[in-house]
């Protein structure tokens, strides 16, 4: 058959990247396809051909596998690449693409299809012998009904969900009809299947998983087990391998049993199984992901094996090219995944405008990612900006390697989750492997305490000297800023003063010119001046003398005066409040810090997915007032008051932004409560 001559990538972002990126070297022709925000992303730009996608939403764009196959027909595509997410476990379309002669590199859709559907897979599987957990299935009023006859916790999971999407773990038998409902609203949403069930829960489990290849000549491989235990909401955030700590017979059992239902199935291409380990080291199978793994690069940086181009070759008709003897595994890696979300607000979906995007540099480190410079981030798509990969000698060379390269990880612009994975990796628990999947749940304070004395116990005048002298300088390093009010009634005569906020707090600053490239700056509350000099600015990295000691930073610049510092490892926020504002959009605070004024506003972008209550409702503190979905997460809105519903601005389906308000509540008079 011979190796393809020209691929359709059917997925954006890092993984298509990802795919060009080993196609090219293959000297495979691309092509690429794009929704219209996407048409300047970086996997256009790479790959040797790319067509739009016509549409607003994901089942008009990269869901919509007709269009897609068009495009591959139209630009002699000779086969698609489906990535991960999106259609690449879709049996459907594997259909579709064998029908219209274009290989889809993947496995069988029959492979798909039963590995797809989690309860049927676990049949097949505990045919086999492995061992599998006990589940409830059913409609969902048969599980409601039936829910007593497991012990709980359990989790409720949707049939054809994957990546720890359409996922809920619960306590509390009482809030099971909410929580399948909820459960089942996004599989629906993500899956285009409703269908969930119930299983129990295991505690403090290691979630382990096995890479597998097969050719189509029968013949399957493991590459090894990938350690997947930290996460949240069921979303990994570190993966690693070898999986440290595990008995040698556990982990060859593991290994075994991963072929063999792989060999059963008769599988082709590469795929996961996955685990679930107790704490006496008993191993139960969780389920089969028929696609290339997110955490694949781990697998790849120890074993020196491009999936990838093994995925394409496999699909082509050739054999494996090892036997499991010659497969070797050197050193430890670890991935971290990057993602746009605030941990210090509930880690909330952060979409947005990136202002500036730099990439370490280092040795033995590796980034995946859909981007190469300062661009959007949207909240219609998963909130992946990038994978961070480190390999080292063992785990510990590899965490100190993984410590430095998030330092030199550079995003400013939004919010994002790089501090909080510095303060998972510090933790003394992580370091002594002592992990699980409830790890971050369980130590969730401890590491957000962490990250924030980790950036707080710093000297705030530093990152505040590069944040002033950067916005206060063109490139002619002369103080001039048209935007600042102060320069506008001339006061720059003396000492400049000048008010930056830091989150909630504001800092008074008194500046000096000495000379064009020399100043000096104190703070109100500090009457010792420090003496400043500018040694370089080149966009936005800067160098200063400061007590005869030379130092740099990273800054860059939003709207309305924001500004970010990355400073020896920590990002900085301020706010010039002295700049004159580009817009005069007030957005209501409803923090509960703050006095609430009536309103409800979505703290992100996205779509109303459910509204629980309706005008003259009455309401408790803390009831679920609507269901905001962004970046494929399910959010609660609820409600800060005891009060009454006064209006409802918005419907189901409905997009709206983080302007926008969505309900006005009326507060309860104190007799009212009673």
């Amino acid at each position: 058959m011979g190796i393809f001559h020209k691929i359709l990538i059917a997925n954006r972002g890092e993984i298509a990247v990802r795919i060009i990126k080993t196609a090219s070297r293959l000297g495979i022709k691309t092509v690429a396809v794009f929704s219209g925000e996407d048409r300047d992303a970086l996997h256009v730009r790479m790959a040797d051909e790319a067509y739009g996608l016509a549409g607003d939403h994901l089942s008009e764009t990269y869901l919509n596998f007709r269009n897609i196959l068009r495009i591959a027909r139209n630009s002699g595509s000779a086969a698609i690449h489906p990535g991960y997410g999106f259609l690449s476990e879709n049996p459907d379309f594997a259909e579709a693409c064998k029908k219209n002669r274009i290989t889809f590199i993947g496995p069988s859709a029959e492979a798909i299809r039963l590995m797809g559907n989690k309860i049927a897979a676990r049949d097949f599987v505990r045919k086999t012998g492995v061992p599998v957990l006990d589940v409830i299935t059913g409609n969902r009023s048969s599980l409601i009904e039936q829910g007593h006859q497991i012990e709980y916790p359990v989790l409720v999971k949707a049939a054809g969900g994957g990546g720890g999407k359409g996922m809920r773990i619960l306590y509390d038998p009482a809030k099971l009809e909410t929580t399948v409902q909820s459960t089942a609203r996004e599989a629906k949403s993500y899956f285009d299947n409703d269908e969930v069930y119930l299983e129990k829960y295991i505690e403090n489990p290691r979630h382990i998983e096995v890479q597998i290849l097969g050719d189509q000549q029968g013949k399957v491989i493991h590459l090894f087990e990938r350690e997947c235990s930290i996460q949240r909401r069921y979303q990994k955030i570190i993966e690693e391998t070898p999986a440290v700590g595990i008995p040698e017979t556990v982990r060859e059992r593991i290994r075994k049993d991963a072929v063999s239902i792989a060999e059963g199935m008769n599988y082709s291409n590469a795929g996961t199984i996955e685990f679930l380990v107790d704490e006496k080291w008993n191993f139960y199978f969780l389920e089969m992901n028929t696609r290339l793994q997110v955490e694949h690069p781990v697998t790849e940086m120890t074993t020196g094996i491009d999936l990838v181009e093994e995925q394409i070759r496999i699909s082509s008709g050739e054999m494996l090219r090892w036997k499991q003897e010659d497969i070797k595994q050197n050193g430890h890696a670890m991935e971290c995944r990057i993602y746009a979300e605030d941990p210090e607000n509930r880690f909330l979906p952060s979409p947005g405008g990136i202002t500036y995007y730099r990439e370490p540099g280092l040795d033995k480190v590796r980034v995946d990612s859909g981007m190469d410079r300062a661009g959007p981030i949207y909240s219609n798509y998963d909130p992946l900006i990038g994978k961070l990969v480190a390999w080292g000698t063992d785990r510990k060379d590899t965490m100190d390697r993984m410590q430095n390269a998030l330092s030199a990880y550079i995003i400013h612009g939004l919010k994002q989750n790089i501090p909080f994975l510095q303060s998972l990796i510090q933790h003394p628990l992580f370091i002594r492997n002592k992990i699980s999947t409830g790890f971050c749940e369980k130590n969730l304070n401890e590491l957000l305490e962490n990250l924030k004395q980790a950036k707080y116990k710093k000297d705030i005048r530093m990152p505040l000297i590069f944040f002033l002298t950067h916005q206060l300088n063109n490139e002619k390093n002369v103080i001039r800023n048209a935007d600042n009010v102060w320069e506008e009634i001339g006061y720059w005569r003396h000492w400049m003063n000048l008010v930056v906020k830091m989150g909630s707090k504001e800092i008074n600053i008194f500046l000096l010119r000495k000379e064009k490239d020399r100043f000096r700056l104190r703070l109100a509350d500090d009457p010792q001046a420090m003496n400043i000099r500018i040694l370089s600015i080149r966009d936005q990295y800067i160098e200063l003398e400061v007590r005869d000691r030379r130092w740099h930073a990273y800054v860059s610049h939003g709207k309305n005066g924001a500004g970010w510092v990355s400073f020896e490892g920590q990002i900085f926020e301020f706010c010039r409040p002295d700049r004159l504002p580009e817009d005069h959009i007030v957005v209501e605070d409803v923090g509960e810090t703050k006095t609430f004024r009536g309103n409800i506003i979505s703290p992100m972008p996205g779509k109303i997915v459910k509204i629980h209550v309706h005008k003259k409702s009455k309401i408790k503190k803390g009831d679920v007032l609507l269901v905001v979905e962004s970046m494929k997460m399910e959010n609660n809105l609820t409600a800060p008051i005891d009060g009454i519903v006064k209006h409802v601005h918005v419907t189901q389906g409905q997009l709206i932004d983080s302007t926008e308000v969505l309900m006005e509540l009326i507060p309860l008079k104190e007799e009212e409560k009673v």
